[in-house]
């Protein structure tokens, strides 16, 4: 999807997803909002790929409320 799609869906998301939930992407950020963790792992193929993990919390809802 990309960085661009995942900055466009990040407002639903805060706005949406209920707090404690996690968000994962392969690969693409979202914009300004920094992931709570970046792991590498290695894939079956044997290449290794980034994974993005962040955590709505009532910091990100209320984030959303002001937009």
């Amino acid at each position: 999807m990309g960085n661009e799609f995942n900055a466009l869906i990040r407002p639903n998301l805060w706005k949406q997803l209920k707090v404690g939930t996690r968000v994962v992407s392969h690969r693409f950020v979202m914009g300004d909002w920094k992931p709570d963790e970046t792991k590498t792992i290695k894939g079956e193929d044997g290449e290794e790929y980034q994974i993005h993990l962040w955590t709505i919390t009532d910091d990100v809802k209320k984030k959303a409320e002001k937009k």
